[in-house]
């Protein structure tokens, strides 16, 4: 069977994913109708709300999280412990599975606490399990995550193994950054565990982390294949988001890997799954993603439809990252057009977005960096050299600010380089008493982006960067490291 062909069918797998009754579907129908015909507010309506919340986690989150409200408050009212710390974590579960990155330590160190207390070994190994990627989402990698190691002991000791290589899981996504041949152990371990488990739930998750893992790591084959696995795994079992977060994941993994028809093919299946989902957020990625690949492939017509579409889709979600995203890939089409001062117009909206919502600092000096780097694009273009070195110099304050390695490399390269376009006819206005200084300062820029371009192999911007100090040091008479 040709890619082509492959790609088709699993395209009508999802386009009759409604139609379609599957072993976990099926499932799911039958503790709805039997809560359905359950309106008692009893501990029998609380374990069928329980097994519910339970079943969607893969399927449908979103649609089980006024059930997984319901759970909670019902044990409460109840006085259940050991019923409500399931409810607790599995709410959670519901959160996770569906993005919601919002931090839940609150519920979670609750449903720990209940755990230890009443000797539930079981959910208490699952709640920690939860506080560990809850932990990892709000604040990134940690070596020394004890909640993930307890839960994998705990697992271990019970001998759950789907429970012990979810944990595993973890532990790989949380050490890969500093140890990758122990992250290689605990990815294999826990793909053992997971398989002789026979839940493919969890497998796929850990086959999904190491295709991000590799795609990071620039390792794009192996990405791919990967990849390739984990959705010979979820085709057609009705986890509808683990299917659409497979074909996101190779949608990115081809992408950078040069495929572009393979990324775009993929991307469109996890738009497809994600609106069926309504998840709104989910689909305004797949689109932003589309929108650069149509671009690649020369066709900026659909490239725009999806850019604009996009930005729509992150305006309902009411995220203003994925708004700055949009809105820089539109200008970046005007750039290509010409259309300069429709660019900066795209441009500038996209930075008065970067500081709302809850970000980070360092999250909104990314974004601002962007943007900037992005305005002294369009102002160079427009030939506004004071303007864009002035954009560029912006760029580079919020990249230090926040200590971004690669926005700084990127804004000091674009800054040096808008320095040797300064005419000597514009240096006073630019700051510089005579040519010299200008030209100094753009080699002292140059020759602080070098070494960290060569650290992080960033070959175009040390491509570029040591063109700058060429010029510059054939315009301060120093043939000698002109030969650089």
């Amino acid at each position: 069977m040709n890619r082509t062909a492959h790609f088709i069918i699993l395209l009508l797998l999802i386009l009759s994913a409604p139609l379609r009754t599957t072993a976990q579907k099926a499932a799911l129908d039958s503790v709805l109708h039997l809560l359905e015909k359950h309106p008692a507010r009893d501990v029998g309506r609380l374990d069928l709300l329980n097994e519910s919340i339970r079943r969607y986690e893969f399927i449908h989150p979103r649609r089980a999280v006024t059930l997984g409200d319901e759970a909670t408050a019902l044990a409460r009212s109840l006085g259940d412990e050991r019923r409500l710390v399931v409810a607790l974590y599995r709410r959670v579960a519901l959160d996770q599975a569906g993005g919601n990155m919002s931090d839940r330590s609150k519920e979670l160190n609750e449903a720990i606490a209940i755990g230890r207390r009443l000797g539930l070994k079981s959910d208490l190994a699952w709640a920690l399990l939860r506080k560990g990627l809850n932990d990892i989402n709000q604040n990134g990698p940690d070596t020394n995550r004890t909640e993930l190691v307890e839960s994998a002991r705990i697992f271990h000791a019970l001998g759950d193994g789907e429970g012990e290589g979810a944990a595993l899981n973890l532990q790989a996504s949380d050490v890969r950054d500093t140890d990758t041949a122990r992250a290689e152990a605990l990815y294999q371990q826990a793909e053992r565990l997971l398989k002789k488990s026979g839940q493919i739930e969890w497998l796929v998750r850990a086959l999904q982390n190491q295709v991000y893992w590799h795609w990071m790591g620039n390792r794009f084959d192996k990405a791919i294949g990967i990849g390739e696995r984990a959705l010979s795994e979820c085709t057609g079992t009705g986890y509808d988001v683990l299917i659409m977060g497979t074909h996101s994941l190779l949608g990115n993994a081809n992408k950078e890997g040069g495929h572009y028809r393979a990324s775009i093919e993929h991307f469109l299946i996890a738009l497809r799954i994600s609106e069926v989902l309504d998840l709104t957020e989910n689909s305004a990625i797949a689109c932003l993603n589309l929108g650069p690949m149509n671009l690649m492939i020369d066709d900026p017509a659909q490239a725009t439809v999806f850019l604009q579409r996009g930005y729509e889709l992150a305006k309902k979600s009411a995220n203003p990252g994925l708004m700055t995203y949009a809105l820089r890939g539109l200008g970046q089409i005007e750039m290509e057009r010409g259309a300069y001062a429709k660019a900066l117009q795209h441009f500038e909206e996209a930075l008065s977005l970067c500081s709302n919502g809850t970000s980070s600092q360092a999250n909104i000096d990314q974004c601002a960096s962007s943007a900037y780097v992005s305005i002294g694009d369009a102002r160079t273009g427009l030939e506004d050299i004071l303007g864009a070195k002035a954009a560029y110099e912006a760029a580079l304050a919020a990249a230090e600010r926040s200590q971004l390695k690669w926005e700084m490399g990127v804004s000091r390269n674009c800054l040096c380089k808008a320095l040797l376009r300064i005419p000597d006819s514009l240096l006073h206005e630019a700051g510089f008493a005579r040519a010299r200084s200008r030209d100094l300062r753009a080699v002292d820029i140059a020759l602080r982006t070098v070494g960290p371009a060569r650290e992080g192999g960033w070959a175009s911007i040390r491509i570029s960067t040591l063109t700058v100090l060429v010029e510059g040091y054939e315009r301060l008479n120093d043939p000698a490291n002109a030969l650089l």
